[in-house]
């Protein structure tokens, strides 16, 4: 059975691969989000100030929410991963994989 010419190029990824929302607004490199993973406390700045941050459990659980912070108190959770998400004025949005240690 003959090839047909289109058959190759079936699986040819594009050039240009965008890995984000955030990183195509320039969020992931003016944001700050440290130390990652913490025994304490999460800071976050450079950017926008975030107006909500919330800290969700990797089952979806809302574990912490806060408005209009720069600081995540991390002191009583449970050692483990996490998802934060950081809310902006403008509606935009970043979630980060965070850890306690």
């Amino acid at each position: 059975m003959k090839k047909r010419s289109h058959d190759r190029n079936l699986f040819k990824l594009p050039s240009t691969i965008v890995t984000g929302i955030a990183d195509q607004f320039g969020f992931t490199s003016t944001l700050k989000l440290y130390p990652n993973p913490t025994q304490n406390t999460w800071n976050l700045s450079g950017g926008q100030s975030a107006a909500r941050i919330i800290v969700r459990s990797l089952e979806g659980k809302v574990i912490v929410e806060q408005d209009n912070t720069s600081t995540i108190d991390a002191s009583y959770l449970e050692p483990g991963h996490y998802l934060m998400i950081i809310e902006f004025n403008d509606g935009s949005k970043v979630t980060r994989s965070v850890m306690k240690q």
